[in-house]
């Protein structure tokens, strides 16, 4: 049951993201399992939309740390990067 009601909150949190209601967004997230590393990426996600680039790199690095490498996780890591203005660390990722 309580994977379900994560699938659901996450759910609800994408489509508030691509709204852009991030204040909907931060409360559904404290429903959400700590921890997870999809609320770590949705929570890293909302960084991002409010300009907390450093904020959301290291959310980032932790969902790499517990997942792996996956790409898109990547890529959010290079914008974040690029973003801060660190060009060599962005192009890093990316190549």
């Amino acid at each position: 049951k309580q994977q379900l009601s994560q699938r659901l909150l996450m759910t609800q949190v994408a489509v508030k993201l691509e709204e852009e209601d991030l204040n909907t967004c931060k409360a559904l997230l404290t429903e959400c399992v700590k921890g997870d590393p999809e609320t770590i990426c949705a929570s890293a996600a909302i960084d991002f939309k409010e300009g907390k680039f450093d904020d959301a790199l290291e959310k980032y690095s932790e969902v790499v740390n517990l997942t792996g490498f996956d790409y898109n996780i990547a890529h959010s890591m290079a914008l974040c990067h690029y973003n801060l203005k660190q060009y060599s660390d962005a192009s890093d990722i990316v190549d």
